[in-house]
């Protein structure tokens, strides 16, 4: 499951916040010290730690909207931070999901981004 989600968020359109900090960011910073301890350790989850290290940040620091202020962030990264917690990965998978086709629908077909250049060509800017 670890694995089939870290290929699916590695075509991921960059759209990370930064982190915020207070007890959100601190909250973070200790999931991911625990990953890492994890990782060092006899720990069970040890072949897959770095996966979920390198599912972390996509998963959970995805912008909630693209004009969100810090307080969405914040609010957004204590939800997301309960759920990675419960590890309840396919409900932060489906946010992120629903995240990146909101930005590849708002992005500018290539066509209308040509008809654009032409008008512009025409009218000599």
């Amino acid at each position: 499951e670890v694995k089939q989600i870290h290929e699916e968020v590695s075509f991921f359109r960059k759209n990370l916040f930064m982190l915020p900090s207070g007890e959100a960011g601190t909250a973070f910073i200790g999931e991911v010290i625990k990953l890492i301890n994890a990782f060092n350790s006899n720990h069970d989850i040890v072949p897959i730690a770095l996966t979920l290290l390198m599912i972390m940040f996509p998963l959970l620091l995805q912008k909630p909207a693209p004009n969100s202020k810090t307080r969405d962030h914040v609010k957004a990264l204590e939800r997301r931070l309960l759920l990675w917690q419960a590890e309840d990965y396919d409900t932060l998978l489906q946010e992120s999901r629903a995240i990146q086709k909101r930005i590849a629908d708002s992005k500018r077909s290539k066509s209308s981004v040509l008809k654009s250049f032409s008008r512009l060509m025409l009218q000599g800017r």
